[in-house]
């Protein structure tokens, strides 16, 4: 049986989901926080919970013994003085939820808690299912996102946090390689481990090509069926690689916005990284000269950053903003236009467009799509647009111009729901 874990080291990076563990807790017995490896998910338990035991599960000795005998192990690390217990990697050892559930429906009054940790958000919802069903909150763990890195070491360049990324060993001084080299470790860590239970190693190459590839597709329209054919892959077996590298939050969906919701579905999604420095190593970029020297690759890594930032935003605080892109046309004069948005934000019948461009400044000519984002969508009312650009506010700012502050400003839940 491991001992209990405490990683006391590099802890000095506030995390926005601290706030939402200890408030959850107030009101459930347990905490599900689940996000890709090496966001911090560990480091957040022993700092937010320094008295609780931790048991981390990624030793295959240790977890053939809970399996072997759920319920003995389970009384062996119940037997203790503290107040909670984190299990780290719970995806391992599913077989502890049930006794989790049952210790619970024993001891009604009892306000001992728990801290499920894991990266398979899918699998690990699945397992929790109606045996805790109303007894959890969960939280989700993302890299650093644009505030907490600000906060931390105080101005970065634009550059820099698209090279670096958001793994918190990138800013908190822990490692001294290049991101690239991080990246290569964090990519082999989340195939080897994470795609272990659905594929085979000798699979496990055409893992990365599937990563590169949806690497150099960031703000395209995912087609499965060319993929599936460049890569000698069957689609089912695509899809299901694709949807496993959104369940442990590698990627992420956007569906493109109907105002009927009749085609939603129907409809291709876009696919983006939540993290930028892992997209710019997929994408062989590995030095802020190879990351400015190429026009599209800058565009597309930083509309990822603006895209993933927004995201991110939107799970911390666990609002109800719907994430979209924009597809259509307009008209000027007789001619017509075709149109893309790259994020619509949406929060009951308000609409919110945005155009990421990699300019540091306010150039007309960029605003075209934006301009017409009520006509792009086919929308009942007036869709507010702006250009989301890198650089700073003007003291006379082109009010179609916003910068990542004010952009994660317009997007709070309640800056749209009050029209702010």
């Amino acid at each position: 049986m491991p001992q209990p874990t405490n990683n006391t080291r590099f802890r000095n990076i506030d995390r926005l989901e601290a706030k939402n563990m200890k408030e959850g807790l107030k009101d459930y017995p347990v905490i599900v926080l689940v996000g890709a490896r090496r966001t911090g998910k560990s480091t957040l338990c022993d700092v937010t919970y320094p008295g609780y035991d931790k048991y981390l599960f990624t030793m295959d000795e240790d977890i053939s013994e809970v399996k072997a005998g759920p319920k003995r192990y389970f009384a062996k690390m119940r037997d203790t003085k503290s107040n909670g217990i984190v299990i780290d990697e719970i995806q391992n050892v599913k077989e502890l939820i049930p006794c989790i559930a049952y210790d619970m429906e024993m001891n009604p009054d009892d306000n001992f808690k728990f801290i499920l940790s894991g990266s398979d958000y899918k699998g690990i919802l699945d397992a929790i299912g109606d045996a805790l069903g109303g007894k959890t909150r969960v939280v989700n763990m993302v890299p650093l996102t644009y505030h907490e890195i600000k906060d931390y070491v105080g101005k970065a360049e634009m550059n820099e946090l698209l090279l670096r990324g958001g793994y918190p060993r990138m800013w908190n001084g822990s490692f001294s390689g290049t991101p690239d080299r991080y990246m290569t470790d964090i990519v082999t860590t989340q195939v080897e481990k994470d795609f272990r239970r659905i594929c085979t190693p000798a699979e496990f190459q055409q893992v990365r090509a599937v990563m590169r590839v949806m690497a150099n597709s960031v703000g395209s329209e995912m087609n499965f069926d060319s993929i599936s054919r460049n890569l000698g892959i069957k689609r089912d077996v695509l899809m299901n690689w694709v949807f496993h590298l959104e369940a442990i939050g590698v990627v992420f969906s956007l569906p493109r916005y109907d105002r009927t919701s009749e085609k939603t579905e129907t409809y291709p999604k876009k696919f983006y990284y939540y993290d930028t420095g892992m997209l710019c190593h997929l994408r062989g970029v590995t030095t802020i000269r190879e990351l400015v020297s190429s026009d599209e690759t800058y565009g597309k890594v930083f509309e990822n950053y603006v895209i993933s930032e927004v995201k991110k935003q939107v799970l911390i605080e666990n609002s109800s903003v719907e994430l979209f892109y924009g597809k259509g046309s307009y008209k000027v004069g007789d001619k017509i236009h075709n149109g893309e948005l790259d994020l619509v934000a949406k929060k009951g019948e308000r609409l919110i467009a945005f155009d990421a461009k990699k300019t540091s400044k306010q150039n007309s000519g960029l605003e075209d799509n934006v301009k017409h984002a009520k006509e792009i969508l086919e929308a009942k009312y007036d869709v507010p647009g702006f250009v989301v650009y890198g650089g700073e506010m003007k003291k006379e700012p082109n009010p179609r111009y916003v910068n990542m502050e004010t952009l994660l400003k317009k997007t709070k839940q309640k800056s749209m729901e009050h029209g702010l």
